[in-house]
């Protein structure tokens, strides 16, 4: 599909067999745009109550997609209603803001890796409870640059930021949400 107007690191998601594409750098942050493969056509829906842009995280959860903000607010968007709620706020290290990671798994989400932080939460999506799991080992001045699920794991992928000097290698993790 053609898209519309120019949009540097959107924030995109399937739903409901259409693509939901979320903000971005370039032109407004704000703006949420839908696009239905079956009639070719680009739409646009209620602006988002906060800037959406490629360093924060996106999932799906039954009828709702999920945010977490690069500052750590966790949103959830309700497409059938084109309706935005402020659910709650990550709890742990937000480090130097953006580049989280979320996952959902059953009815819960596991979030953070926040820039320059090694720290995952997981929320029970139905009671709003936060629990702290075991941090990421690794080096401490990384971003992740992708997250995965396969056979109940998560994976995650870091890299170290742009600051730090030296050849360093990705780093991939296996993330097991059982355990501690």
């Amino acid at each position: 599909p053609i898209f519309p107007v120019q949009s540097i690191e959107p924030l995109a998601i399937e739903w409901n067999s259409n693509l939901f594409l979320f903000g971005g750098r370039a032109g407004d942050s704000f703006k949420v745009r839908v696009f239905n493969p079956a009639t070719q056509v680009w739409s646009e829906r209620k602006s988002a109550p906060f800037a959406i842009e490629g360093n924060s995280a996106i999932s799906v959860f039954e009828n709702k997609i999920i945010f977490l903000s690069n500052t750590g607010d966790v949103w959830e968007y309700l497409p059938a209603l084109d309706s935005w709620n402020l659910k709650t706020s990550y709890p742990g290290n937000k480090g130097q803001l953006g580049f989280p990671m979320i996952q959902i798994l059953g009815k819960k989400a596991y979030m953070g890796l926040f820039r320059r932080t090694q720290e995952i939460w997981e929320l029970d999506l139905e009671t709003g409870v936060w629990k702290a799991k075991k941090p990421i080992i690794g080096f401490p001045q990384s971003i992740n640059a992708g997250s995965f699920q396969l056979d109940g794991a998560i994976y995650i992928l870091r890299t170290a930021e742009e600051s730090v000097f030296g050849n360093l290698p990705m780093e991939l993790y296996k993330f097991d949400p059982d355990a501690i």
